[in-house]
């Protein structure tokens, strides 16, 4: 069957994975236009709130918290949950290398290495291309579950910035804003 449309898509080792309500949904390999809806189809609880290729390692988010679908194939990966944090939904990107802060020791990032970071309750995550996670925000940042928003990676004059648009039903998070090095 042709693959059909979601409101997330990534490529991953091959294939082509979108984001339908509450399932992911991957192509044939090297074959991005079609899927075989008997084997290509994961479900997860809830509509998906992040779907986000690093490494080996493909990052969904649901109802219930952060997976990684972990292996060069997909109709061959484990699936495991990384986390019970419940992210802001259009909060994820891949940072590259470049823009963090290599040699960390207190993060444990590798110089080379790039990170789908997205916000969740607790702060940023940065999730590596093994499936492990790095607290980047280290409880600066707190916020109620469920929300929407999106993140940017702005670079300029040799620093990096996390900026994030979040949706808010008060008025007690206008304009609020917090700087922090990583």
């Amino acid at each position: 069957e042709v693959l059909p449309g979601g409101h997330f898509i990534t490529g991953h080792n091959g294939r082509l994975c979108v984001a339908v309500d509450n399932c992911v949904i991957f192509s044939e390999a090297l074959r991005p236009h079609l899927y075989d809806p008997a084997t290509n189809v994961i479900p997860f609880v809830g509509k998906l709130r992040m779907l986000v290729s690093n490494g080996d390692c493909l990052y969904v988010a649901d109802d219930r918290g952060v997976w990684i679908l972990k292996g060069k194939d997909l109709i061959e990966s484990s699936l495991e949950q990384v986390s019970s944090a419940i992210i802001v939904t259009g909060s994820a990107l891949v940072v590259p290398s470049t823009a963090l802060p290599a040699g960390r020791e207190d993060m444990d990032i590798s110089e080379g290495e790039d990170l789908v970071v997205f916000l969740t309750e607790y702060g940023y995550v940065g999730g590596r291309g093994n499936g492990s996670l790095v607290n980047l925000s280290r409880g600066l940042v707190k916020l109620p579950a469920g929300r929407e928003g999106h993140t940017v990676l702005l670079e300029r004059d040799g620093m990096a910035q996390l900026v994030s648009a979040i949706n808010a039903t008060s008025l007690e998070a206008v304009g609020v804003a917090k700087d922090a090095t990583f």
